[in-house]
């Protein structure tokens, strides 16, 4: 391996498939064909006496270019274009990296694996005055600048190669990302992170950079780049005295924030006319975390249509680490442990996790008298669950767009690749929507009042509940 410069360092990451040994994309891609197969919950809708053909056509032909393709990535890639058959948000592949000391001859030979392209002098001089996808970029922070060339194979049209670096652990010609056309000024890539592991992103190119001056041409000033992470929880109280609260995730270790904010907020609430409620961006989590909002909204009975689960040795195994969770309420664990206890007595059958019931509260609050909710394309999972609930309410209106639709199929589960440094996430739990034609995969929930994209929803939502 040419021009690696190598110190002996400490990694707070680990690679969890076997060094020095071989690993095969083949293997890796029957075990998710198998595990899918056996333990996804909507394997037997999916694949149907009209869409078997199919399905083992793209099997086969995948298995087949499987057997041909050593590196990870694209093995990666092979895997995420057969689970696109599915059409399923809750199923997919991450990376697995666990806290662990790696020893630097563990590293070097993951570095060692890394691709090079030689570029010459002259096209680097070139990639300078290029007005097209090739040119010489910095990532944000300059520690890396990489010379994106055309370069094709079966999985990429580009390579970014590098042409300087401010880190040891990278050196120049090595690949730092690759890039495969989806369409015009937009990619599917497959980026190699500062220890080397791959993670496949989208990447969207505006002339003179990507992702919004994630990675900027030479001599090109970085855009400006707005601050668009998402708060996990905060609130506002908004001229008109309207309570503005605002919820990045559900994810249960941001329930506990957003009751205290609730708390915090209880003598206002119970006066406060209107509220709104941000959900937009909220891809979601678990739905305990929005109890607290709930019986604000109710006006009447809810109805709650039912889920199961399928129940395998494996969903068994991968449902029991839940009790292991300190961030699951005691009422939830002795739930839990009940769904167990029936998974166990049906091995191979559907078993109701959430039965068809109405919810009904012991009061209609007050106030608030009106709410918006505001939801967009990012609303997913359990942020729609709870919209499905509000949207049963008379004091709510929904604005904004179409949310994800991604909850037909949902409690993910999660099992480890064998062999390479991946992990399959999948649905373990199909809801009886679907038998009733109410599904809502890859449809969404449409809002009420659906605004434009362009125009400030805040200032709207405020403006429709001045109205009242």
């Amino acid at each position: 391996m040419k021009r690696i410069h190598l110190i002996t360092i400490v990694v707070i990451l680990q690679f969890n498939f076997l060094y020095g040994q071989e690993c095969r994309c083949e293997n890796e891609f029957l075990f998710v064909k198998n595990y899918i197969e056996n333990n996804y919950a909507g394997f037997s809708d999916k694949v149907n006496d009209n869409t078997r053909p199919a399905y083992l056509e793209l099997t086969e032909q995948l298995l087949k270019r499987s057997r041909n393709t050593t590196k990870e990535s694209y093995c990666w890639v092979l895997i995420n274009e057969w689970l696109g058959f599915f059409e399923d948000g809750h199923i997919q592949v991450r990376s697995n990296f666990v806290s662990a000391d790696i020893d630097s001859a563990r590293l070097q030979e993951v570095i060692a694996g890394t691709e090079i392209i030689e570029l010459p002098v002259s096209k680097l001089e070139t990639l300078y005055e290029s007005d097209t996808v090739e040119g010489i970029y910095f990532n944000r922070d300059s520690t890396y600048k990489v010379a994106v060339v055309r370069n094709e194979n079966e999985f990429r049209d580009y390579a970014a190669v590098i042409v300087s670096t401010k880190t040891e652990l990278w050196s120049e010609g090595q690949v730092k990302f690759e890039l495969k056309e989806i369409d015009e000024n937009s990619f599917s890539a497959i980026v190699y992170y500062l220890y080397h592991q791959p993670y496949i992103e989208t990447f969207t190119f505006d002339g003179f950079s990507f992702n919004n001056g994630g990675w900027t041409k030479a001599g090109k000033e970085l855009p400006v780049r707005s601050n668009d992470r998402i708060p996990n929880v905060s609130s506002e109280i908004l001229p008109d005295d309207i309570f503005y609260l605002q919820i990045g995730t559900f994810e249960e270790w941001n329930a506990r924030a957003i009751d205290s904010v609730m708390t915090h907020h209880r003598d206002y609430l119970t006066n406060a006319p209107s509220w709104i409620i941000d959900v937009r961006g909220n891809g979601g989590g678990s739905d305990f975390s929005y109890r607290p909002i709930t019986p604000y909204l109710y006006t009447g009975p809810i109805t709650v249509i039912g889920t199961d689960v399928l129940s395998t040795e494996e969903n068994i195994k991968n449902w029991s680490v839940l009790l292991d969770n300190p961030h699951i309420p005691d009422d939830l664990m002795t739930l839990l442990r009940e769904i167990l206890e029936k998974m166990e007595l049906n091995k191979g059958e559907f078993v109701s996790i959430v039965d068809d019931d109405t919810l009904t509260f012991d009061e209609v609050k007050p106030h608030p008298e009106r709410v918006v909710v505001l939801v967009d394309e990012n609303c997913a999972s359990s942020t729609e669950n709870f919209l499905l609930g509000a949207m049963q309410s008379e004091k709510v209106t929904v604005m904004g767009q179409p949310t994800a639709g991604v909850l037909d199929y949902a409690n993910m589960r999660s099992a480890d690749f064998p062999c390479y440094s991946l992990r399959l996430e999948y649905a373990t739990t199909r809801s009886r929507r679907i038998d009733l034609g109410k599904g809502i995969d890859n449809k969404g929930i449409t809002p009420d009042i659906v605004l434009d994209p362009e125009k400030d929803w805040i200032q709207q939502a405020v403006s429709f509940l001045k109205q009242y």
